[in-house]
């Protein structure tokens, strides 16, 4: 790859919230994706990051066109989920959260190393039109996420809120007449957990084994779309985490009863792989930058203090995506607007790649840590 012509290459639209304040020799890339992140929030002026905001709550039916609020619960924290003064300097902000928090994942880091060497010439050919205008809206989505994933943490009622409107909102709408079948086994097996989710907090319990034969079976969903696919490597890597399955510890509660922690071989390890194999996994959409903004917000991707609350969060934002890519999809068949294709399969394959090489660090890892007992 061509270092000095990176800032135009796709790799600027793969991980869509970095900074220029990479501070890590590892980081060449980060530094020329960064510039390109920065050129995308410059172009845009204060008003058009909160109307694009305003935007993506709609589609999610959290907004409605009189700017009310979907609930009265939902309207009582509008000023986290929309803040009025929410400008450029504050999506920079953002974008160097990101960074910090994607920054601590070696196995990412391990991929960014291997991809300096390849180029990427659909990705790059994609990129070059209307650029600035994509990210930016990519951008807003990733602040959404990241507020309303909060607003999901800090108030599970909040949760219960939006599985009541999606819930109708489904039914109004022609939502599953674009879901392929995979699809709709996704949203199944997500609703699911959710609808639990909300149960243990109004009961305030948790049991012990919650996860452990769902999250593998969530896993092998995508193993096996990514075996049809034709992409083995990150197939194998799906294997692995799903084989590392919960119950290290018992399921339960955090401290503060916000999250549920949940407890698998050597879990900050587990969460690095899981991340970099899902991005790899949804890299093969034509709408990746989107479906990647669920893994790589703050909200999910800064879990190294506490990686057992990792599950917990990305399931929260990956409930809100699925409604976001669905009802939008039903919106668009009505407008006639059509998404931007910017997948690359070379890029994906080379991702798995290095996803596999990465199970087996984490394998070898697990055994040592089983046999001795001590993550060293």
């Amino acid at each position: 790859m061509n270092i000095n012509s990176i800032k135009y290459n796709a790799l600027a639209i793969i991980f869509l919230l970095f900074s220029l304040n990479c501070f890590s020799t590892q980081s060449i890339v980060l530094n020329n994706v960064a510039n390109t992140l920065y050129e995308a929030v410059n172009s845009m002026e204060d008003h058009e990051l909160y109307e694009k905001m305003k935007k993506h709550y709609r589609t999610l039916r959290l907004l409605d066109n009189n700017d009310q609020w979907a609930t009265e619960r939902l309207s009582l924290v509008s000023d986290l989920l929309l803040p009025s003064t929410i400008n450029n300097q504050n999506a920079i902000e953002f974008i160097n959260q990101t960074v910090y928090s994607l920054n601590k994942n070696e196995y990412l880091l391990n991929f960014f190393e291997k991809a300096k060497s390849h180029t990427f010439n659909d990705l790059i050919n994609k990129s070059s039109y209307n650029r600035f205008q994509h990210l930016a809206d990519v951008i807003a989505y990733a602040l959404v996420q990241q507020y309303l994933t909060t607003a999901m943490y800090d108030d599970w009622r909040i949760i219960e809120d939006c599985k009541t409107i999606w819930s109708k909102t489904r039914d109004e709408t022609n939502f599953y007449d674009h879901m392929g079948l995979f699809a709709k086994v996704k949203l199944v097996s997500v609703e699911y957990p959710i609808s639990r989710i909300i149960s243990f907090h109004k009961e305030n319990n948790v049991p012990e084994y919650f996860t452990k034969l769902l999250l593998p079976l969530n896993i092998i969903e995508a193993v096996a779309v990514d075996t049809n696919n034709g992409f083995l490597d990150n197939a194998l890597a799906g294997l692995v985490l799903a084989a590392n399955n919960p119950g290290e510890l018992p399921s339960r509660f955090n401290d503060n009863h916000k999250s549920i922690l949940i407890s698998m071989p050597l879990p900050e390890k587990w969460a690095d792989l899981y991340s970099v194999w899902n991005l790899a996994f949804v890299s093969h959409y034509e709408y990746f930058p989107y479906t990647m903004v669920k893994l790589v917000i703050p909200k999910v991707s800064d879990y190294h203090d506490q990686p057992d609350e990792y599950i917990y969060n990305r399931a929260l934002a990956l409930y809100t995506h699925l409604h976001f890519t669905y009802l939008g999809s039903a919106d668009r068949a009505i407008t006639g607007e059509t998404l931007f294709d910017w997948s690359d399969k070379k890029f994906t394959k080379l991702f798995g790649e290095v996803n596999r090489a990465s199970a087996y660090d984490y394998e070898k890892a697990v055994i040592k840590y089983k046999i001795s007992g001590s993550e060293e």
